[in-house]
C-alpha cells in the first residue's frame, strides 16, 4: 500500500511560495538540488517502511517457529 500511495503521490507536481525581499542586492536566489516532499509522498514512504518492518518481523518469527517445531 505504501508504494501505491508514493507513486501516486510522486507523480503529482509539488508547489510552494515563498519569496524574500532583498533591496540591497539584485540576485536572484535558486535553491538547486532541493525537492519538496508533500504530506501523501511522506505518509506513503513511512507505510512502505512500516510494512517492510512488520513483514521482517513476521519472517523472523516464521523461520524461528520452524526451528522450534
Amino acid at each position: 500500500m505504501g508504494v501505491v500511495v508514493l507513486v501516486v503521490a510522486s507523480a503529482r507536481p509539488v508547489s510552494f511560495g515563498w519569496f524574500a525581499y532583498a533591496p540591497v542586492s539584485d540576485t536572484t536566489f535558486t535553491a538547486d538540488g532541493v525537492h519538496v516532499f508533500s504530506t501523501a509522498t511522506l505518509v506513503g514512504a513511512v507505510v512502505l517502511v512500516v510494512g517492510l518492518l512488520v513483514l521482517a518481523a513476521w519472517l523472523g518469527y516464521r523461520r524461528g517457529a520452524r526451528r522450534r517445531g
